[in-house]
């Protein structure tokens, strides 16, 4: 029989944790708005004898003809819609349709580098049938008050909007830096107090992670045995993969609990309000419903865990060395999804 792993976490020698420097302004808040902007945008038929423009959405069929100027078997594809002058479709004939009205059909010729990402293109020269079947323009909001209103009733003004990106926007960076530093201090801590996984509890988090993917896919795990040997796989390659991700986290929950212990961490009630009032400020909604949220006992169980925890990151972060990470951009933040 496996015995529970006793663990000791006695080493922080040599530990440093690097806190990226990332700074949130102008330039993100417009980025947002952008794409607050296009997902407010009308989309709308052009006139029939408007031509085909950049950032035009347009429905093309198209076909490719061969040497004897026949169409080619099998390569007719209707009703593919694209934006022209974005990276959306294979053809890379965005330049060519430019001009084209609704219902005109062309010849295209179209060398392809040999350095073409699509492997079957590169290096060939095609030939082919277009005709372009709709044309349309996507009219993107002004930037105003309107717009802001638009986007929620808790806005009325465009710097009400822009005053709350800001806000998610830092809110959104503190979160990310924060799991970046508790991953690096905890992959530090597991590599300088090995502790021995039992077969068993490996075993049992496995399961537990394909039950949790059978949920997922709404399925049975059986039915999930099945899915995926239909696809070709096996359970046993997903599992191997997943393998030194589960050993990684059972260490950390290990590493953590044990010191939870250790310092016989505990949160107060009033603790708890002030995280109900964070939480509450945060998302711009009272702390009676956040209280409302919290009223589920697992729920409640899992903001106490997480605090706990937060205050014994805090306490680590004194025995270890914390240092200013290099300087880095908000979106290159998410990017290094480690």
């Amino acid at each position: 029989n496996d015995v529970f792993p006793s663990v000791e976490v006695k080493d922080f020698n040599g530990i440093s944790v690097k806190e990226p420097q990332v700074s949130v302004g102008d330039a993100e808040v417009e980025e947002e708005l952008k794409g607050i902007q296009e997902r407010n945008a009308a989309v709308i038929d052009k006139k029939e004898d408007e031509k085909a423009e950049k950032d035009n959405i347009v429905t093309i069929d198209i076909e490719e003809i061969g040497e004897d100027g026949k169409a080619v078997e099998g390569t007719k594809r209707e009703g593919f819609t694209f934006t022209l002058g974005t990276a959306e479709n294979v053809y890379k004939i965005d330049d060519d349709i430019i001009g084209m009205k609704a219902n005109e059909t062309k010849e295209i010729t179209k060398k392809y580098a040999k350095t073409d990402a699509d492997k079957n293109l590169a290096g060939t020269t095609k030939k082919y049938s277009v005709t372009v079947k709709q044309i349309k323009v996507r009219n993107l909001p002004a930037l105003d008050d309107d717009l802001a209103q638009d986007v929620s009733d808790k806005y009325k003004t465009l710097a009400d909007l822009k005053a709350d990106i800001l806000k998610n926007l830092n809110i959104a960076k503190d979160r990310k830096i924060k799991e970046i530093k508790v991953n690096s201090l905890l992959e530090q801590l597991i590599e300088k107090n090995p502790i021995e996984i039992p077969a068993s509890m490996l075993q049992a988090e496995l399961n537990g992670r394909w039950g949790q993917m059978a949920q997922q896919f709404q399925t049975t795990p059986e039915q999930l045995d099945k899915m995926i040997a239909a696809s070709g796989q096996s359970k046993e390659d997903l599992l191997k993969q997943w393998t030194g991700d589960s050993e990684k986290m059972l260490k950390s929950r290990l590493i953590v609990d044990t010191l939870l212990r250790e310092k016989n961490i505990s949160v107060t009630p009033e603790e708890i309000e002030a995280e109900y009032e964070k939480i509450a400020k945060d998302n711009s909604i009272t702390v009676d419903e956040v209280k409302e949220h919290y009223k589920d006992a697992k729920a409640k169980e899992y903001l106490i865990d997480e605090t706990k925890e937060n205050k014994l990151y805090d306490e680590l972060y004194k025995q270890v060395k914390v240092v200013k990470g290099d300087k880095m951009e908000f979106a290159d933040l998410f990017k290094n999804a480690r």
